[in-house]
């Protein structure tokens, strides 16, 4: 699975990306190559790193992290790693190192510190005891390393060196100890270059891996901040999977129970490997002579370094999806093979080029034979190549000359013959026969004969045996076709066999016979074509029922034939062999008169099976596709294909792998018939498919099918009669629930395939942590044999299973691992003998352990028998004995166990009390030594408590004496509550029930221990996770005691689950579901609850989740015996395999992308998403999941784009600023009248208040894109802009795409006021420099190269002098130079690999304009030819492919063209993985636009809507989404836009008062609307403020609200009445001679006496005092606390007036009413209100505080009453209220000067 996490660190400053990113690819990629310590994960950007951030690798054994300085500086200092203003590099580094070790404990850290400079000869350490003082490079010379390499402990360190190192620990403030531990795991590596290779090519090969790496670790961090992959989801999110993991698994199945060794054939085999040192030895046989079986067996016993690769493989029988004998398969696989043995480190990975396939393998098998040990190089079933494959390079005709073979290589060729090997080269031929290399396998011996025989249990006479051996010639093939006869007419017919089963030699010989004795009968002729044209090797015999031509003769012959030919299980077949289907195929198709196979009846037989079983009602009817194709009907495919045609094949779970190849049928059969429209529907369909695998795969949840009932699906999963579809441990898991079943044959034979042959019999190691290249995961093989274990016990003696584990080891142990594989078969024995209550294995175990003398292993063995069996069989009496006499010891585990026995099951009191002495109490135990997860220490605490109230009866005691001391009163009570319950049962042990319920009336405050959120101080995750177990065990207890009290809590806890929902995980109320379920005690309740989880389990949550919380209720379900509860959850789930994903899903983004195709009105459509967008938020946990950014990008132009916003924005789907953005992108084109003001916006309001960790772009990009282009003015006032208002962190980004604008616009950079050209180091570019510079440092222009450089010798000596510079624009001189070279030239040129697919477009077009069309063909030919699948995906690569293609379609003849770029994406589509597929969902019209000239955009467009709906079918509509039609103008849409911000309770007001100031009158529209709505929405003081500051430049705009004014003049607010003053003068109206109504009477409060009696917090207390946990003002009446904000202000006021404080206080809390805050947060607490910017804005901003904007309210209210009873001279009330000063807005802002510091410190952005 992949984590996200985009957050601040890397992400926020990125810098130096190609040094840094390089480093991190190179150790990626050799860490891939190096499988001794694999990787396991790797993270980006990490947030619990600290200095060390840059990126972690998981391995194996370790941890790598990283830290890289690219710094131009000469030296590294030791100031510069100890000291710093914030934090120094090496506490940051530490504290990352402590946090690393933390989370990954049982691996070693691995610190690295990388950096371009060298250490410090010339700094001095002052700390450093003596003189003279060291440098830094003495430091790390003399102290470092020698502690890193374990000379140096803390006591011996050397007495100069200990200030330092003291030093040091004060820095970090870490012990000594932690500290040398620390230094033993860091590395400093200074002087830093990239480490290249000595061979040129491999170092080319090596770094075109390696930059491409670095590209995509750019383009990962800075979309996605952190992450970390699992190593399976890197390599498919780097697109390496294919070159790191076999195309193929080579393992071929052989059937243990029957396998025979022909011993003479083996001893041949090892004598002619003694003979020759090397080359060609060839296994020959013909069909069903068992070379491949011996083969495959013989390298499991041999010590020789063996490769194999099976050109064919029993259990494949069909070569429909790829060839096994294709050459770069073959070199590819082995490649791999190789790397994975870990017999040498490889230099690089597999590429997909053929040449350089050819030197990476010769090259490595150069390595293997300097080894000088044998290296065997298996190439099996050869001859299936040439017959049966359609390859397009065979491996036969690449394999190596035998003069080329090195030392100690050997090829071991396995075929039917050498001679007709048409493609093998003469000289391995001849090397092969004329030096005897050939070795005829041998036929079994009498004794194999008679073992065969033997493991059928079939018995012959001597004299029918030895006729059975002549006859048969020991053929086992024959021998096996005999055997089965023998098996299916019985042993009365035993001579007739025998007698009349003649082997000719040759079993095609045998075949022939058969067929020459029906080849004239039709119609059974025509059944054995169709029998050998069925898709696999097994099938439903009832599929004939199909054919209406089947006669009863037909059928009684197929009957016969079965009995010979076919292993039958009911009514399933299969073919024994291959060689017989593939004779049927070939004879059926025969043209009788010519005896040659024609193809067009091989045809005219697949289109009968598929007219056939087109409307069966039978799961082979899906195969239709694959017979249409067979019979190359490839228009009747894409005439019946559509996505529910294979969505529907899913919901009737047919298998995964087999809808896949239908799709790819599909797809080259949409090639062939060049449908493109089929195409994409059958892309959309593997994109569908993919993600329900994923998300929900069926075969994972064998066991809920069957608690289902559905037995025979859930086998389906597991085996298909052929192969195991599962793991290996799954598939032995399984083994032991089909055998409960009664499935006891089945069960048999999937163990057989499932057994670890290879560990059991050749390597007999076992490690805890392998690697499976099959599955990309970990395997701990101990657990795979002690499931192995459990499932032979149902088949094996159990001492021969133990014998064969006694031989095996473990391998690459850690010693905290503390494995014991005997000992844990031994439990894994004891496990399913106890599950199958076999009293004959448990007696024999008993008798086991006893030899081993292992007491502890015999105790809980007896211990386990006595507490999970009954009393049935003597042999329990026998083991509750031996408890009962146990001799006491100090085993705390054990005496508890005792405890049980003596007290629960023997009721041995007397015993008990001896026991309990030696019991420790929960809080004298240690967890560590007790190995107690929290869990395991909660019962501990509850058998303890009982224990000891049955053992003492002192109930008086309280539990407290024996608990733990946690520290934390929720956990305490916790804790508590278990010992209660201890207590409660010791009373039930005693009879005294009565007392046992006094735990009942605590029950509702046990609850409330769970009534706490994630950040409330009260929170105990311990506690959270452990709700269940408490709860379950006062059900228990309760049941005991009483049936009422038993409901009562039911009832209770149904209850508490409504009201409390918040509080409880579904998780935990199904834990306690399940046991009442259990219990049998009230289903009623239990499925009222069950009914009530339904109805909002798959509401909210990941997909993970909720598919989770699903399967979980059908097991519940399942056991109320409510099976089809149980389905219906599970056809949701089915439903819900397609969905939104979470975290990584952008396809519904991609998908609403496609409305910008189309120019009509697209309405409805964004409509579906507005009605479905609010839903997505709740099943993927984030606003940044859901494409709701995307739906307001497209819904602004429809008239209703504010409501939109504003919906948006309060729902929490678009933070503010994505918000705001958003819609100034829109109005850059659809307001250009308003640009000044909307740049304004964007980047005071936007930009200076930004929360995001990486730099916007969209706005930028739509301003530049306008076709109204920005003048010089303009561009130097943008600049200027975000000079002033961006951050820091980001502020060259956006200098970086202005200074690009102007470039492209060709005006100088000094013109609009860049004095420097950005850097570009800032951010991860491709950008080549035009200058060149040599190895001795001197630097060529472009210019001066392409003049100069005129030959290939020219070329190749620049070449070699400039192998450092990795930045030159390589392909800008080849496209001017190569013009004039041969074509010859020009293809070995470009074979350097140092050139990406763009490039080389770049320079093809240099070579069109000179005409040179063919050789251009062939670059691009070439170029695409070697391109990774992944190159279609723009996001990968920037799509290798398309480019090529794209100049291919201009020069290219239309059919020739259309053929190869259908082929090549038919070819590659299905490879990709889901983010690949998303994103080509994304480029789908672009790339369409490729495949035909002509392209309904709309047939594609109703295809993504088919799958849309699909995928957002479970996701309920939203009847308060806003419609998107309306009829609000862009310019009101902006007013409205600005009015929101203006009214918000921050101080947004002043940026925006600038705005409207600095773009009037041109914005007089806008201002006018904004004003009108202030005054007519009550916001008085907003609205004369933002008159001031306008009419201090523009005096005229008062005019028109002169009445406005004169009205507000009476308001009862002093600051609003002031300010309205200032206004009417600047009228030349005097306000004194405008009538306003005065209050005339002191108002009562004022002369009244109050008590005062002051709250709990005192007036003394400190500010912080007055704040809550939570940050938010602390609820008061004390009217002081209330105003204490302004209690200078009052009592100001007080002294001039006389009046109390305490009275003005009161007066100011009663006329505070009044917050000049939006109806939105009007009447919301301060805590709601932070709520809404912190989680739905995503505004990290200070507000205003509701209370202290009423008591200002207040005081200007209280300032203005006493100023007209004239109390107060306006001078005070001047003083007191807001100083305003319109004058200060005329005054600019300016970029800060140079001499100003940074208040930045240790950060270098430029």
């Amino acid at each position: 699975m992949i984590h996200l996490n985009k957050s601040s660190g890397e992400v926020a400053a990125i810098m130096g990306y190609e040094f840094q990113y390089s480093i991190f690819a190179t150790e990626i990629y050799n860490s891939l190559l190096n499988d001794s310590n694999q990787i396991e994960w790797i993270e980006f950007a990490s947030n619990n790193a600290g200095k060390v951030d840059d990126v972690l690798i998981g391995l194996e054994k370790s941890v790598l992290a990283f830290q890289t300085k690219n710094i131009d500086s000469a030296s590294f200092s030791y100031n510069t790693l100890t000291t710093s203003e914030t934090q120094s590099i090496l506490e940051g580094m530490f504290i990352g190192w402590k946090r690393i070790k933390t989370s990954n404990v049982n691996k070693l850290i691995d610190i690295r510190f990388i950096t371009t400079q060298s250490p410090s000869e010339n700094d001095k350490i002052k700390s450093c005891a003596g003189t003279p003082k060291p440098s830094f490079k003495e430091f790390v010379n003399n102290l470092w390393i020698p502690i890193k390499n374990g000379k140096y402990s803390f006591e011996n360190l050397p007495a100069k060196w200990k200030p330092v190192f003291q030093e040091m620990i004060e820095v970090t403030k870490s012990s000594s100890s932690e500290f040398i531990e620390f230094i033993k795991c860091t590395t400093f590596v200074f002087n830093y270059q990239v480490p290249k290779l000595f061979d040129s090519y491999i170092e080319r090969q090596r770094r075109i891996d390696i930059q491409d790496i670095t590209k995509k670790i750019f383009q990962t961090i800075a979309q996605k901040g952190n992450v970390k992959f699992s190593k399976k989801d890197f390599l498919n999110h780097f697109g390496l999977s294919n070159r790191y993991e076999s195309y193929y698994t080579h393992s071929f199945f052989v059937d243990e129970n029957h396998y025979q060794s022909i011993n003479e054939t083996v001893n041949r085999l090892e004598a002619l490997l003694k003979s020759y040192s090397k080359g060609y030895i060839s296994l020959i046989g013909n069909a069903g002579s068992g070379k491949s079986t011996l083969l495959t067996k013989w390298l499991q016993n041999c010590n020789y370094r063996i490769f194999k690769y099976y050109a064919y493989v029993n259990t494949d029988m069909s070569y429909e999806f790829g060839f096994r004998g294709e050459a770069k398969t073959f070199l590819h696989d082995i490649l791999i093979q190789i790397r994975q043995a870990k017999y040498s480190i490889q230099d690089r990975l597999p590429t997909d080029d053929f040449e350089d396939l050819q030197k990476h393998f010769n090259n490595e098998l150069n390595k293997l034979s300097r080894e000088e040990e044998k290296v065997i190089i298996i190439v099996d079933g050869l001859d299936h190549i040439e017959r049966e494959q359609d390859v397009s390079k065979s491996l036969i005709g690449i394999l190596p000359l035998p003069d080329s073979v090195p030392e100690n290589v050997y090829f071991l060729l396995g075929s039917r013959t050498i001679e007709n090997l048409e493609k093998l080269n003469v000289r391995i031929k001849d090397s092969l026969e004329k030096e005897s290399r050939i070795i005829n396998i041998k036929a079994l011996s009498k004794l194999q004969t008679q073992s065969l025989l033997h493991s059928y249990n079939i018995t012959l006479s001597e004299d029918l045996f030895e006729k059975l051996y002549v006859n048969t010639k020991g053929h086992p093939l024959f021998l096996r076709y005999t055997i089965e006869e023998i098996r299916s007419k019985g042993q009365g017919s035993l001579k007739e066999i025998v007698t009349q089963r003649i082997f000719s030699g040759d079993i095609y010989k045998e075949y022939k016979v058969f067929w020459d004795t029906y080849k004239t009968n039709e119609d059974f002729i025509e059944i054995l074509g169709i029998l050998s044209r069925l898709r696999h090797s097994f099938f439903n015999i009832d599929i004939l029922n199909s054919f209406p031509k089947l006669t009863r003769e037909s059928q009684y012959k197929i009957n016969r034939l079965s009995e010979n030919y076919f292993y039958k299980i009911g009514t399933t077949w299969q073919f024994f062999h291959n060689s017989f289907k593939e004779f049927l195929t070939n004879e059926t198709a025969k043209n009788i008169l010519t005896g040659l196979f024609d193809k067009s009846i091989d045809k005219a037989f697949h289109l009968k099976i598929a007219e056939s079983i087109k409307q069966i009602d039978s799961e082979y009817k899906w195969n239709v596709i694959y017979h249409f194709f067979k019979a190359e009907e490839f228009p009747l495919i894409c005439q019946d294909v559509s996505q529910d045609y294979f969505r529907q094949q899913w919901f009737e779970y047919r298998s995964y792998k087999l809808i896949k190849e239908d799709i790819q049928l599909s797809i080259n059969a949409s090639s062939k018939a060049k449908d493109i429209y089929c195409l994409f529907r059958c892309f959309i369909s593997i994109f569908e498919l993919k993600q329900r695998y994923i998300n929900f795969n069926p075969s994972g949840y064998f066991e809920t099918f069957h608690q289902l009932g559905k037995i025979s699906l859930a086998n389906s999963f597991v085996y298909d009669n052929v192969e195991l579809l599962v793991s290996q441990k799954e598939a032995l898991s399984y083994c032991v629930t089909l055998h409960d079943q009664g499935l006891e044959e089945l069960a048999h034979d999937i163990f057989l395939r499932a057994t670890p042959s290879y560990i059991l019999n050749q390597s007999k190691s076992v490690n805890s942590r392998r690697y499976d290249s099959d599955t990309f995961r970990e395997i701990d093989e101990i657990d795979l044999i002690k499931k192995w274990t459990k499932a032979a016990c149902l088949f094996t003696p159990i001492d021969k299973i133990l014998l064969t584990i006694k031989e095996i080891s473990i391998e690459n142990v850690q010693p905290e691992e503390k494995r014991d594989l005997y000992s844990e078969c031994l439990s894994a024995i004891l496990s399913i003998s106890i599950r199958k209550r076999n009293w004959e294995n448990l007696r024999l175990l008993e008798k086991i352990i006893l030899n081993e003398k292992d007491k502890y292993d015999l105790f809980y063995f007896y211990f386990d028998i006595v507490s999970k069996l009954t009393n049935e069989n003597d042999f329990y009496g026998h083991c509750l004995h031996s408890l009962q006499n146990w001799e006491i010891g100090e085993n705390n585990p054990i005496n508890r166990r005792l405890l049980i026995v003596n007290l629960i099951s023997s009721r041995n009191i007397d015993v008990a009390k001896q026991i309990f002495t030696n019991l420790l109490a929960p809080n004298k135990v240690e967890k560590s030594d007790y190995s107690l997860d929290e869990a395991d220490l909660l019962n501990y605490i509850f058998d303890y408590s009982r224990f000891f109230y049955i053992t003492t009866r002192e109930f008086a005691t309280s539990p407290t004496l024996f608990l733990p001391n946690t520290g934390k009163h929720t956990k305490t009570a916790f804790y508590y509550a278990f010992a209660e319950l201890g207590k409660s049962y010791a009373y039930i042990y005693h009879s005294y029930r009565d007392a046992a319920v006094g735990y009942y009336s605590s029950f509702e405050n046990f609850l409330k221990l769970f009534h706490y959120g994630h950040s409330d101080y009260g929170y105990d995750y311990s506690v959270s996770e452990n709700k269940s177990l408490l709860i379950n065990l006062i059900l228990k207890i309760t049941s005991k005691i009483s049936a009422l009290i038993f409901s009562e809590i039911l009832n209770t806890l149904s209850t508490e689950w409504e009201k409390n929902k918040t509080y409880w995980n579904t998780k935990h109320i199904q834990e306690i579901i399940d046991w009442v379920a259990k219990s049998g005690l009230n289903k009623t309740w239990c499925v009222t609850q069950l009914e009530r989880i339904d109805s909002y389990a798959f509401e909210k949550g990941y997909l993970d989740e909720r598919i989770d919380r699903g399967i979980a209720q059908i097991r519940l379900w399942c056991n109320l015996g409510l099976k089809d509860k149980g389905e219906a959850i599970l056809n949701h789930i089915m439903n819900i395999s397609l969905d939104v994903r979470g975290e990584n899903d952008n396809q519904l983004d991609y998908i609403a992308e496609w409305i910008n195709q189309f120019n009509s009105d697209m309405s409805k459509e964004i409509d579906f998403y507005l009605n479905k967008v609010n839903h997505l938020r709740e099943k993927v946990n984030s606003r940044s999941h859901t494409p709701a950014k995307e739906i307001l990008t497209l819904s602004l132009k429809y008239g209703n784009g504010f409501d939109i916003l504003q919906y948006f924005l309060f729902e929490g789907l678009v933070d503010f600023g994505d918000c705001m953005e958003t819609l100034l992108s829109y109005l850059t084109n659809s307001l250009p009248q308003y640009k000044k003001i909307v740049v304004k916006l964007f980047t005071r309001i936007v930009l200076a208040y930004d929360n995001v960790h990486y730099a916007r772009n969209s706005f930028l990009y739509n301003l530049f894109n306008n076709p109204e282009t920005l003048s010089i003015d303009e561009l130097n006032e943008l600049i200027s802009e975000v000079n002033i208002y961006s951050i820091t962190e980001h502020r060259n980004d956006y200098l970086l795409e202005i200074q690009d604008y102007t470039i492209k616009r060709n005006i100088n950079l000094s013109d609009i006021g860049l004095d420097r050209k950005i850097k570009t180091k800032d951010r991860y570019t491709e950008t080549k420099t035009d200058e060149l510079q040599l190895d001795d440092g001197t630097i060529l222009s472009m210019q001066a190269l392409a003049s100069e450089i005129k030959t290939r010798k020219q070329l190749n000596k620049i070449e070699k002098k400039a192998e450092g510079d990795r930045n030159f624009n390589w392909a800008g001189l080849y496209t001017q130079i190569l013009k004039e070279f041969s074509d010859i030239e020009i293809l070995e040129i470009l074979a350097n690999g140092r050139h990406d697919p763009r490039e080389v477009v770049s320079i093809a077009k240099g070579l069109i304009e000179k005409g040179r069309i063919e050789i251009v063909k062939e670059i691009l030919y070439k170029t695409i030819n070697n391109g990774e699948k992944y190159g279609w995906v723009t996001f990968y690569d920037g799509g290798s492919k398309i480019a090529p293609f794209e100049l291919l379609s201009t020069i290219e003849e239309k059919a020739i063209f259309q053929n190869k770029i259908l082929n090549d994406f038919s070819n590659s589509i299905t490879s990709l993985d889901v983010q690949a597929l998303e994103v080509l969902v994304k480029d789908a019209p672009k790339i369409w636009k490729l495949f035909s000239d002509n392209v309904d955009s709309k047939i594609l467009y109703e295809e993504i809507i088919v799958f849309r709906n699909e995928l957002l079918k479970t996701h309920p509509v939203d009847n308060n989404a806003p419609k998107v039609n309306g009829s609000t103008g862009d310019e009101t849409l902006l007013a409205e836009a600005i009015f929101f911000i203006l009214t918000m309770p921050s101080d947004f007001n002043y940026s925006l008062y600038e705005i409207f100031l600095e773009g009037y009158p041109r914005s007089k529209s806008i201002v006018d609307q904004i004003l009108q709505r202030l005054y007519s929405e009550g916001y008085s003081l907003k609205y004369v403020k933002l008159l001031a500051i306008i009419s201090a430049k523009y005096k005229d705009t008062l005019v028109e609200h002169k009445e406005n004014i004169i009205k507000l003049l009476s308001h009862r607010r002093y600051d609003i009445f002031r300010i309205s003053s200032r206004l009417l003068i600047e009228l030349d109206v005097d306000p004194k001679d405008v009538p306003i109504t005065e209050i005339t009477e002191v108002p009562l409060v004022y002369n009244m006496e109050f008590e005062y009696k002051p709250s709990i917090l005192s007036m003394k207390d400190l500010d912080l005092e007055h704040i809550n946990k939570k940050g938010f003002l602390k609820e008061t009446d004390d009217p002081l606390i209330f105003v204490k904000l302004y209690l200078t202000q009052i009592k100001m006021l007080s002294e001039e007036t006389g009046i109390d404080v305490i009275n003005i206080a009161y007066r100011v809390m009663a006329l505070g009413k009044d917050l000049d805050f939006p109806s939105w947060c009007n009447s919301v607490s301060e805590e709601e209100i932070r709520k809404i910017y912190s989680a739905r804005f995503d505004l990290e901003i200070s507000y205003k505080r509701p209370r202290n904007q009423l008591v200002w309210d207040g005081l200007m209210k209280v300032v203005k009453e006493l100023d007209e009873l004239e109390l107060i001279d306006e001078a005070l009330a001047n003083e007191i209220s807001d100083e305003f000063d319109e004058e200060a807005y005329l005054i600019e802002t300016a970029i800060k000067s140079g001499f100003v510091s940074t208040i930045l410190e240790d950060i270098n952005f430029i």
